[in-house]
């Protein structure tokens, strides 16, 4: 899954040592206020509606072309049970409905977000929920 997006991270880098650092850089994914590479971690209760938002947009003017950016919420199938429905995966927020029976289950979501520039850079953000 990850793999050319891998590799297209390694040659924008190289890009970087030719162009002083002036060639396109990942976009930097902020959901809820929580950037970094560890994930964001919440405390949900089953049954609630979480609204998740990823719209602030702090890359506008890192890598200097103000690409424009795109986003995808997925489930990461690998890790838990309960799968939710989310109805605009392509939106920068959304609403998600945690179901009735997801008490005690930890649930895994990404939110991808790519630029348009030079190798459509990509950048991830995991959000774990604990739902009690």
């Amino acid at each position: 899954r990850f793999y050319p997006y891998e590799m297209a991270d390694f040659e924008a880098r190289m890009q970087w040592t030719k162009a002083d650092g002036k060639h396109n850089h990942n976009p930097i994914v902020v959901v809820n206020g929580h950037q970094g590479p560890l994930p964001l971690m919440l405390q949900v209760k089953a049954g609630d509606t979480l609204r998740l938002d990823a719209s602030a947009d702090p890359d506008n003017d890192n890598n200097n072309d103000n690409d424009s950016i795109t986003f995808l919420w997925w489930q990461q199938p690998e890790l838990g049970t309960i799968r939710l429905s989310i109805n605009d995966e392509r939106a920068p927020a959304l609403s998600l409905h945690i179901p009735d029976d997801a008490a005690g289950q930890t649930i895994h979501l990404i939110c991808e977000v790519s630029d348009t520039g030079y190798l459509n850079l990509k950048s991830y953000q995991r959000v774990i929920l604990s739902v009690q």
